[in-house]
């Protein structure tokens, strides 16, 4: 017998003696007589697998190849085996994995454990919670097969407690806004679910916080000979970095003429808006005219920023038209032919009808703005033959990117309401000298929630407004309070128009500083007035170079830089407290206010008949884009042909007059260098550039930009 042939086989040789005597050798095939089945585990999961494996031996225990096997299982709904020996666990039990190679077999016993957790899921019907609300969850165990597992110990827990506790059945409860894990975890294995817990919307509402925080100016007392101009410096900074609708609040003050001795009553009786104000009579004198204006943010607003906006304002009749632009009202709606009265004077710097914006920022910076009565356009009778003085009042702006005048109301819009009621003639901004007896941060409106504890105790919630804290609990809102007499600057600029020599500088000699004193915090949030309070006060503070500004004062627990935002109610009022003071289950914390919306204003009409008619454009129209996304469209005029001027009807002379002034003041820089005088403290504020124009070419004098749309 030989041994060691191709694939193993073992052959027999046997010699059979042939007819011619000789011998011939047969080799037969080796014989399967032992077949050992091995399993890589002999208990397993179910759910798993393992790997089985057979030895073959002949009869001499010699080890066999090649041979085909054949594999089953005693118990398929235990276990089953595949053709390459890869067994299955089905369910728990005992099977054994057969082997069966030409026709002699070998097994292995199996034991299938019950299957471990693969995977666990978290579901609820919902993932949003109330305070206070609860929610069944439930886990879903599956093996690794995906058999759903029943059975099976299940953990629950939360990643935050404060937020969402959960019970050893599964059962969430929410406790405070906020957001936390829910995990269940069975054998090792976790699956987790994401549940916010939700305030409870509060109604929103309006009439919120109105009134003033103001100082006095002077005692409130007039200054004929200083009666000519008034100037301050203005603080520039983010407000509400979240705006929202229906906030309205300013600061600055209010020049009106100074008919502080005259006893008649300036306003008519029966059209207009003095009859929704019987307390400012009898003469109605703080509301006959007045400039006013500043920087603030406005509910009128079309185009929100969280820096304020510098808002040009004026009241010429009463408080029956309010002017905010060469064609708009301060509520946004276009200005009759009769009510144009802002007259464009810069040929560098737009005045939009939204406001000047700013380069936003944090750091506080300041604005020098002022209203000076410069003799633009002489005294004479108005086209509707109302006799006119020569007061044309001027803004001057102080920024770090520009310096000098921007526009000029029309001495004939103040004598207009001379002609409804001729007691007033002679007594408005054309011809009085004026004063201004208080500065103020002025509330209009603000909204509102409110939400009492569970022991019936009220609490109320304005947005939150910051304001700039100097690091001492101190900010400055307006500061540098200036008036001017006729020598600071109004004679220089009337040898200008009249003789052309120009004027180099605002003589600073004939400006008189403001004495500030403490004015009023008057305050009402919605139904009852606020009681003022020793940790929050408004009036007048020391500014960075020791001088004297309307501004706040903070101390105490109150946040520092912040208007007081959270309020409770004390008996008949309000009062200020800090927010850590406020029940959490008030939930006022949680409560988002409304954003307010963009909109545009209404177009000019240019057809033949209209004072905007494309007839009198030398150039345009243009487009500018401002930092707070809205597009101004505007036009080039002929000085004097633009809508203000040339409903004046001037005669040609005085036109003429008039537009050389006009060309002479382009051409020397646009009297940049009549600056007021510069701030006490702070760094000067950036003018939105958008704002900035160049004329087009053969129009570089004489010719301004009017703007006609923003959207």
């Amino acid at each position: 017998m030989r041994m060691g042939l191709a694939r193993s086989a073992a052959l027999v040789t046997a010699v059979v003696l042939g007819a011619c005597g000789g011998a011939k050798s047969v080799e037969r095939p080796a014989v399967v007589t032992t077949v050992t089945v091995g399993l890589a585990d002999s208990t397993i999961p179910a759910a798993t697998t393992t790997t089985a494996t057979a030895t073959v031996l002949d009869q001499n225990g010699a080890p066999l190849t090649g041979r085909g096997i054949t594999w089953s299982s005693t118990a398929p709904a235990v276990a089953t085996v595949s053709g390459s020996g890869t067994v299955t666990g089905v369910i728990a039990g005992q099977a054994e994995i057969v082997a069966t190679v030409e026709s002699t077999t070998g097994r292995a016993s199996l034991l299938v454990t019950p299957a471990s957790v693969a995977t666990v899921g978290v579901s609820g019907a919902v993932t949003t919670l109330l305070p206070g609300q609860s929610e069944q969850l439930s886990a879903t165990l599956k093996d690794a097969a995906g058999t759903l597992l029943t059975g099976r110990t299940v953990t629950w827990t939360s990643t935050d407690t404060q937020a969402v506790r959960v019970s050893a059945a599964g059962l969430a409860s929410g406790v405070l806004p906020g957001s936390a894990g829910i995990t269940a975890t069975s054998e090792g294995k976790s699956g987790t679910l994401a549940l916010a817990v939700h305030a409870p919307v509060l109604p929103q509402q309006s009439g919120g916080l109105t009134g003033y925080l103001s100082a006095l100016i002077n005692d409130n007392t007039p200054d004929d000979a200083h009666g000519y101009g008034f100037s301050y410096y203005t603080s520039v900074y983010t407000l509400s970095p979240e705006q929202t609708a229906g906030t309205q609040l300013g600061w600055g003050w209010w020049i009106i003429p100074d008919n502080t001795t005259f006893g008649s009553a300036l306003c008519p009786v029966g059209t207009y808006a003095r009859d929704q104000l019987p307390d400012r009579g009898p003469t109605w004198s703080s509301v006959f005219q007045t400039i006013e204006g500043g920087m603030g943010e406005w509910s009128a607003t079309r185009f929100p920023s969280s820096t304020p906006k510098y808002r040009i304002n004026a009241t010429p009749d009463c408080y029956d038209t309010q002017i905010a632009s060469t064609g708009w009202t301060f509520g946004g709606d276009l200005l009759a032919a009769d009510e144009l009265g802002l007259a464009q004077l810069s040929n560098r710097v737009l005045t939009p009808p939204d406001g000047f914006s700013f380069v936003n920022g944090s750091t506080p910076s300041v604005l020098g703005q002022a209203w000076l009565a410069l003799p633009l356009i002489p005294a004479d009778t108005s086209s509707a033959g109302i006799a006119t003085g020569d007061q044309s009042w001027t803004l001057f702006l102080n920024a770090a990117n520009f310096t000098g005048p921007v526009a000029f109301f029309t001495p004939a819009i103040w004598s207009a309401i001379s002609g409804v009621n001729p007691v007033g003639a002679g007594r408005g901004q054309d011809a009085q000298p004026s004063f201004t007896g208080s500065t103020a941060l002025e509330i209009g409106t603000t909204p509102m929630f409110t939400s009492a504890d569970s022991g019936g105790v009220r609490y109320r919630r304005i947005p939150r407004l910051t304001f700039p804290d100097d690091g001492t609990g101190q900010a400055a809102l307006v500061e540098d309070l200036r008036a001017y007499s006729k020598a600071a600057i109004w004679d220089a600029v009337l040898d200008w128009v009249q003789h052309g020599t120009v004027a180099s500088e605002i003589d600073a000699g004939a400006t008189a500083a403001a004495t500030l004193s403490d004015g009023q915090l008057g305050v009402t949030l919605g139904d009852s007035a606020v009681t003022p309070d020793s940790s929050f006060q408004g009036g007048v503070v020391t500014t960075g170079g020791g001088g004297q500004a309307l501004g706040m004062r903070w101390a105490g627990a109150m946040e520092h830089g912040v208007f007081p935002e959270y309020y409770e109610q004390t008996g008949a009022t309000w009062t200020p407290v800090a927010a850590s003071q406020v029940p959490r289950t008030t939930w006022l914390q949680d409560q988002q206010f409304t954003a307010p919306q963009r909109g545009s204003y209404p177009a000019v009409d240019q057809s033949g008949g209209s004072p905007w008619t494309s007839t009198r454009w030398s150039a345009g129209p243009f487009t500018a884009t401002l930092g707070d996304g809205s597009v101004v469209e505007y036009v080039w005029y002929r000085f004097i042909d633009q809508p203000a001027i040339a409903r004046l009807g001037l005669p040609d002379s005085v036109a003429q007059q008039v537009q050389t002034f006009v060309e002479s003041l382009h051409q020397h820089s646009g009297l940049a260098g009549l600056a007021i005088p510069a701030p006490s403290s702070g760094r000067l504020a950036t003018l939105d550039p958008g704002l900035f124009v160049v004329p087009p070419t053969g129009l570089e004098y004489g010719y301004v930009p009017i703007v006609i749309g923003q959207y």
